[in-house]
């Protein structure tokens, strides 16, 4: 390949890969709705900037004598879980065998412990969680698995809804696990992606080694 062709194809590689570098934003999934639906065992959602998507699964999982890494998911049949939104206060969980009336259709720990297990299809950082949890009279805390991986989740026991800022990973399960704990995921913020440094000056002098064969191209053709 002449030098010429070299130079062309630095310039051309350079502006892609600067045009390339952009900064994922922040997205809010906002799960507050008006009315009263029963939706399914599965459910995606899109950010409120658009452009972004969340599969939500309801389910069960196993709490003692820690929460492990066995959610599972429900199969949409009559005596499975299901998402449900009642009263504009988020997401819940219904049982149809269940009376969960009294929980305003929360996610409780009354017979079995319920998650909403949410996929961002890649890894990202958590900014913010909002959870309803008014309805619950011991204060509504939640059991957390979290990770890349569904068959390899930390988790975090009893824990609230700030000690989830920060947190990173694809996958993120609220729980609850027990009866005094009823909570509806309200909304969920992940974080921007800040762009490597280095990623735009790749990008420049990419661009700046092809100008420079051009120039000394036509200073030996002059």
């Amino acid at each position: 390949m002449t030098t010429s062709k070299l130079g062309k194809l630095a310039v051309v590689a350079g502006f892609a890969l600067a045009a390339s570098v952009t900064a994922a934003s922040a997205a809010t999934f906002n799960f507050q709705f008006p009315g009263f639906t029963v939706e399914s065992a599965v459910e995606v959602y899109e950010s409120v900037e658009g452009g972004d998507f969340v599969t939500v699964t309801a389910g069960t999982y196993n709490n003692y004598p820690y929460p492990t890494a066995d959610f599972t998911a429900s199969g949409g049949g009559y005596t499975d879980p299901l998402i449900t939104q009642n009263s504009n206060l988020g997401l819940g969980v219904m049982k149809r065998w269940e009376d969960d009336i009294s929980t305003e259709w929360a996610v409780d720990g009354n017979n079995t412990d319920e998650m909403l297990m949410l996929d961002f299809g890649t890894t990202v950082t958590i900014a913010l969680v909002d959870l309803y949890n008014s309805i619950a009279p011991y204060g509504g805390d939640f059991d957390l698995l979290y990770g890349d991986s569904l068959g390899a989740l930390l988790s975090l026991v009893n824990t609230t809804e700030g000690a989830v800022t920060g947190l990173t990973g694809r996958y993120f399960g609220f729980g609850a696990n027990n009866r005094g704990d009823y909570f509806k995921l309200t909304s969920i913020t992940t974080a921007a992606i800040p762009v490597p440094a280095a990623l735009p000056l790749l990008g420049a002098g990419l661009i700046g080694l092809g100008l420079l064969g051009r120039r000394r191209k036509a200073a030996v053709s002059a």
